[in-house]
């Protein structure tokens, strides 16, 4: 039996129009050597790639590399690459990701955002709306064909 993490949506209020809303978050621990720190992550299907912000690189003193541009509906903001260590944290299970690669924002609004580059590809992912739930299912490689 292959492992299974749950996750459930978090309920946020719009603060200009009080509307609330439901987002995929999941519990994580962030790691760099010696440096950890434990948040919980939007889980962002659209997203290529994981973004942080710079409070939580300064915290985890990350090694950052060039200077690149992050595209979204609000435009271009100017961000630097990285990599990080994320556990996974569920109830009963947890899993451990290696050299994840992330970009880091200079923004408080998030402390980090789950995408999917070095995410998505180690798990089948269901997002169960109607439950509000999303599913990380471990793969087992030897069960695909490629």
């Amino acid at each position: 039996m292959l492992k299974k993490l749950f996750f459930k949506y978090d309920k946020k209020v719009n603060e200009e129009t009080n509307i609330s809303y439901f987002t995929p978050t999941a519990n994580i621990i962030l790691i760099n050597e010696n440096e950890s720190f434990e948040t919980s992550a939007m889980i962002d299907s659209g997203a290529d790639i994981s973004v942080m912000s710079k409070d939580v690189a300064e915290i985890l003193r990350l090694k950052l590399g060039k200077e690149t541009k992050l595209k979204a509906f609000g435009g271009e903001v100017k961000c630097k690459e990285t990599k990080i260590n994320i556990i996974l944290k569920g109830k009963k299970n947890q899993f451990q990701l290696f050299g994840v690669k992330a970009l880091v924002v200079d923004s408080d609004e998030i402390d980090f955002i789950l995408g999917r580059e070095g995410i998505f590809n180690n798990f089948l992912i269901t997002f169960d709306e109607n439950n509000k739930k999303v599913i990380f299912e471990k793969v087992n490689l030897k069960n695909y064909k490629f």
